[in-house]
């Protein structure tokens, strides 16, 4: 992000005309005219492999972004390429993520486990990057369709005024995630067979009773026959 925006940013922010809750919450500010012209690619690339589900027994769905790249004329459109994978049946897929809304807050003073990440990763703000997203299946390969849903990518700003993917979490109740994708994936030809469809980086969202666990993504041993089963096994096996 370019610096002459992040310090303008923070100042914006943190001043005191900020209009904050009765938490001493500051309510987020739009700034997308400000980045939507910076190339912010990176930041749709998980920082570890996918997590997903498809459908209402949540058979695991792998998803993976082969590429992803800004277009040259619209700022806000990133063409997408990558596969996607049910049980033993793997598509490849083309599409889009177009930027709707790009927001941000400071840090709240009051809250405990903020003012620790302030300490530890230096943090002054974080933003959220809202998107929507078509994906587009090969028609030509097996139990084929589209993706199609919303997207939320989060960061932070650092005190050296960068702007960082959301990679940690501090309360004790909660885990980070990022790239939190909801939707539903609908095969060609049959809408009425629609599924939903979530996936996302270290948690998926809505993931109701599959996930275990407050401090991580676990999934429920119900689930496990459902393409779960190597959270399963022990150190070493197979």
């Amino acid at each position: 992000m370019r610096l002459w925006f992040a310090l303008a940013l923070v100042a914006a922010l943190t001043g005191p005309a900020a209009a904050s809750d009765e938490d001493g919450v500051v309510e987020p500010t739009d700034i997308t005219a400000k980045l939507i012209d910076d190339d912010l690619s990176d930041f749709f690339k998980p920082k570890d492999p996918f997590l997903g589900f498809i459908g209402k027994n949540y058979q695991r769905l792998r998803i993976v972004y082969t590429s992803i790249r800004r277009d040259g004329k619209n700022h806000r459109l990133y063409h997408v390429t990558g596969t996607s994978q049910v049980k033993a049946n793997r598509c490849d897929f083309e599409g889009e993520i177009v930027i709707q809304k790009i927001t941000t807050r400071p840090t709240n003073d009051g809250d405990e486990f903020e003012q620790e990440a302030r300490q530890q990763y230096h943090v002054i703000a974080y933003g959220t990057i809202e998107a929507k997203y078509e994906l587009r299946e090969d028609p030509k390969q097996k139990a084929s369709g589209v993706f199609s849903g919303a997207v939320q990518t989060y960061f932070y700003i650092n005190q050296d005024q960068r702007m960082l993917y959301h990679d940690f979490e501090f309360e004790p109740e909660s885990y980070w995630s990022n790239n939190q994708h909801t939707g539903s994936w609908t095969p060609y030809g049959n809408k009425a067979a629609s599924k939903e469809a979530n996936w996302g980086d270290h948690g998926i969202p809505n993931a109701g009773d599959l996930n275990a666990d407050y401090h991580e993504f676990s999934p429920s041993e119900t689930y496990k026959a459902n393409g779960w089963e190597d959270f399963f096994k022990g150190p070493g096996e197979e």
